[in-house]
């Protein structure tokens, strides 16, 4: 982040969004032996103010000693609205029509979401977390429907609430979804943010790059397109630095047929280490846990655990690329004819490790296949491992190296000392 998060060693980018934890302690433990350093909260309005200007965080005390005791920081999402000030009002269409409180655009409902602002930072200031200005207010979070002057507005003063009691804070918005694709025009919501003075105030722009599948290895261009969106000049004369850019939500939903459990562990390795690579510090999965039973619903199955609390592929998957490479910078990207490859390496020790998987294609996300990786270069390789951590075989050829078969990305261990020079070169 601008002041106080840089893209530095991936073991310290990684978040996860978080809901109901139906068996705290454990769950926590779960997830901080996996490598997650960041839990995204809601912070509800309607559950803290049911009464008109008094607030009552006794819900949240427990959990957000839990998540601090357990060594997380945290990023609060200050919403949603509160029908003590709003109305309740039809949005849609966005699988279905439903009814939501009515975004805080009245004077007295903008006041009174300031004052629970600021009643949040007095109560959790202290312990340092993260604040993110609504979530995803181009969408129907924001209802009736999205208005982005209305969001700025707010968020402006919602950033100086936050600044007059904690000028260190770390602030972001706005939590976008909607961004750049392929041959697409700029979203003109978050292109107005980030031509908008609201950069004095945060931190960092924050967005939700939920890509396709077929989309992911278009990852490094979404972030360059992200970062090319035109900014004030008044903007910018004030700016020390371009701003940064963080992801507070993406994941990938195993509803459709054909994404497996598999696969969406494959999609989430290589983002988080696509991420990386774009010097992006911050990258939030959504979700924990399923929020659901029902196979065709998209918002179901999401989560990295199931609704029993089991877990997934993904979760072991995460957990053994924080183990991998946890603790090492990014270095250099390597595109070969079939296939790409990231290199990581701790600069205090030398070791290295080479992440690789095979070029898009027919078979990408064939997550499980006999297919192995060939990589048209001779690789110092000393051992490998796939997305699970199983071992790999790798074999060498006078003109190549292969790895494989398992799950992919595979995890290639660098003899020290000439294994990073021989490929970053």
């Amino acid at each position: 982040m601008a002041r106080r998060l840089s893209a530095g060693t991936l073991g310290y980018t990684l978040g996860l969004n978080i809901h109901i934890l139906e068996n705290r302690q454990a769950e926590l433990d779960l997830i901080r032996k996996a490598g997650f350093r960041f839990l995204r909260v809601d912070l509800n309005w309607q559950r803290i103010e049911q009464q008109a200007s008094v607030y009552d965080f006794s819900y949240y005390d427990p959990i957000i000693k839990d998540i601090t005791e357990g060594g997380f920081r945290i990023i609060f999402i200050l919403a949603y609205s509160n029908t003590l000030y709003e109305n309740q009002v039809k949005v849609g269409p966005f699988w279905k029509s439903s009814f939501r409180t009515a975004a805080p655009t009245s004077e007295k409902a903008k006041q009174a979401f300031l004052d629970f602002v600021q009643a949040a930072v007095i109560k959790y200031g202290a312990l340092d977390p993260i604040w993110e200005i609504w979530n995803e207010p181009d969408q129907i979070f924001w209802a009736p429907e999205p208005n982005l002057d209305a969001y700025l507005l707010l968020a402006k003063a919602t950033c100086k609430v936050i600044r007059k009691i904690d000028i260190t804070a770390t602030v972001l918005a706005p939590a976008a979804s909607l961004l750049p694709r392929p041959g697409a025009l700029a979203p003109p919501f978050l292109a107005g943010v980030i031509g908008s003075d609201l950069l004095n105030c945060i931190d960092a722009v924050s967005v939700h790059p939920y890509l396709h599948i077929d989309e992911l290895d278009w990852t490094p261009q979404l972030w360059q397109a992200i970062k090319r969106l035109p900014r004030r000049v008044e903007v910018d004369a004030v700016l020390p630095a371009p701003p940064t850019f963080v992801s507070t939500e993406w994941g990938l939903s195993t509803y459709r047929s054909g994404i497996t459990d598999e696969t969406q562990a494959a999609y989430l390795v290589k983002m988080v280490m696509l991420n990386l690579a774009s010097n992006i510090p911050l990258s939030v999965i959504y979700s924990w846990r399923d929020a659901g039973d029902d196979p065709a619903n998209p918002e179901h199955r999401y989560g990295i655990t199931r609704r029993d609390g089991s877990a997934k592929p993904s979760y072991f998957a995460l957990r053994h690329l924080v183990r991998q490479v946890g603790d090492m910078h990014f270095t250099c990207r390597v595109d070969w004819p079939r296939a790409i490859g990231l290199v990581f390496q701790d600069f205090a020790s030398g070791d290295a490790v080479l992440a690789t998987w095979p070029r898009p294609g027919r078979r990408e996300w064939s997550a499980t296949s006999n297919d192995r990786v060939e990589i048209q270069q001779l690789i110092p390789a000393l051992s490998a491992s796939d997305a699970m951590g199983s071992t790999a075989a790798v074999d060498f050829f006078p003109d190549k190296t292969t790895v494989g078969p398992g799950i992919q990305p595979f995890f290639i261990r660098l003899r020290s000392g000439d294994g990073v020079t021989a490929i970053c070169r």
